[in-house]
């Protein structure tokens, strides 16, 4: 049924206003959406999870010129005050499951669902961990965790967390899902990243050690690896960062000054150390501080990518992906094959659940996890031409693993190149992209593939001419 909103006579000038007003209306931000003249904040009742039927919303209209309308539709539904402890037959399933996980040395099908851990206090506080052994065997092989929540799942709203890694041929396997009441507190996380390294220590007979996450800009999950693994590596997913970058483009009036520091954005993405990182972006914010009308953009950019959360580069992990695609592809599968898009009661939910799984661990016995690239035919032609046309004597060798070789259009000579390297100095930002895209460095220190190659192609997909080439 089409909504029908009415407009609240109320004066708001700020957000603090507009805060006020929505604490007194009893309603939380439910969903964001930017159009061309103003931005809209679609608020939902604070207690919707206890209160199921309670249809009231609220909607902010921030125009750009700063003037706000508030409008309203139907009313709280709070007369008649629900259940919020979960039917027995939900607990039971759940309590069953773990029963199962509590004998996990004992359980001979290795794909059979089970709950390592779960805590079940009323709808705001759910953790439900369910997966199979078949599934957690995976981190054996990989000490890079991907993380991701997909929503619209249940009837009552709780977020799906959704786990796993990559193979080295960037083919995603999942290791289990979370039903959890919230994806904002790190309460929930921290639960997460302890159990994670039980949960598989105990499923493989070995300790499990996290060295890299990926994953979106959850504040709740960045501040969980800070305090559980100091030592872990927190990847941004790239096209996140590129998405939210654009989303701020109305910091920018000029759309041809947006577009030119988008550019500048997505060439320094392609930076393959921390060093070569770090370096450029100090020169692209000096380039964008000669121009006034880039300062907002500019604050607002250094603050959230280049000091929370900055390892969103191709360099930030070798051989790991800088986005989490092969997640969010999945969890589009889960609505489109699962749950045919339908938010599902929890009882039908998880008895789905364990039917992803045990297919999940199927398609994992039938395609393995692979630890050695494969390379495509036609990489091996390509490679055969490249090596022949290029100019033998501008391939040099820096020590008894690294080459340095000519790119396609270079606009500074070898020697030169290798000189800013060394001294990581460069006297511009547009003669550090000059810089960046004149060789590509290579390190055969793996001895097999994947070898390291900093073109585009060797830090995406870990193959690529130049190193075959060089074989």
């Amino acid at each position: 049924m089409e909504r029908t909103w009415k407009e609240i006579n109320e004066t708001i000038v700020s957000e603090n206003d507009l805060m006020s007003l929505t604490k007194s209306h009893n309603v939380s931000v439910y969903r964001r959406e930017n159009f061309k003249n103003y931005e809209s904040i679609t608020y939902r009742c604070s207690q919707y999870r206890t209160f199921t039927k309670c249809q009231y919303q609220l909607k902010a209209k921030i125009y750009h010129d700063g003037t706000y309308q508030i409008f309203y539709s139907q009313h709280h539904e709070h007369e008649l005050l629900e259940d919020t402890r979960l039917p027995t037959d939900i607990r039971s399933n759940i309590r069953d499951l773990a029963m199962k996980g509590l004998t996990i040395g004992q359980i001979q099908k290795i794909m059979e669902p089970f709950v390592p851990f779960f805590e079940v206090t009323n709808i705001d506080n759910i953790f439900v961990c369910i997966t199979t052994r078949q599934l957690l065997s995976t981190c054996k092989w990989s000490c890079t965790l991907a993380i991701d929540c997909t929503y619209k799942i249940t009837s009552c709203e709780l977020p799906l967390l959704i786990f796993g890694t990559s193979d080295i041929n960037r083919r995603y396997f999942p290791m289990g899902l979370c039903l959890i009441s919230t994806d904002e507190t790190t309460k929930t996380f921290v639960t997460f990243l302890k159990g994670i390294q039980v949960w598989a220590a105990t499923a493989n007979h070995q300790p499990y050690t996290i060295n890299v996450i990926m994953a979106d800009g959850a504040p709740g999950l960045t501040a969980a690896v800070s305090n559980e693994l100091p030592t872990c590596r927190r990847l941004m997913c790239w096209p996140h960062v590129l998405r939210k970058v654009r989303e701020h483009r109305s910091l920018i009036k000029n759309k041809e000054k947006f577009l030119m520091v988008e550019k500048d954005i997505k060439e320094l993405q392609l930076a393959f150390n921390d060093q070569v990182f770090f370096a450029g972006a100090k020169l692209m914010l000096e380039k964008w501080a000669t121009d006034k009308d880039l300062n907002k953009f500019s604050q607002y950019f250094s603050e959230q990518w280049l000091s929370h959360l900055c390892y969103w580069y191709e360099g930030a992990a070798r051989f790991t992906p800088s986005s989490n695609n092969g997640l969010e592809s999945l969890n589009g599968r889960i609505k489109q094959h699962y749950t045919m898009r339908n938010k599902l009661p929890l009882a039908p939910f998880l008895q789905l659940a364990e039917k992803m799984l045990v297919d999940w661990s199927t398609n994992n016995v039938q395609q393995p996890f692979q630890l050695h690239l494969t390379i495509n035919n036609d990489l091996d032609v390509k490679a055969y031409d490249w090596i022949n046309k290029v100019d033998r004597n501008e391939i040099l060798q820096l020590d008894a693993f690294t080459f340095v070789v000519p790119s396609k259009e270079p606009q500074m000579n070898i020697r030169s190149w290798i000189n800013c390297l060394y001294s990581m100095t460069w006297s511009s930002y547009e003669h550090f992209k000059q810089w960046l895209g004149s060789a590509r460095l290579l390190n055969y220190s793996n001895m097999l593939p994947p070898i390291f190659c900093s073109c585009k192609y060797g830090l995406k997909e870990y193959s690529c001419i130049h190193t075959i080439g060089l074989m």
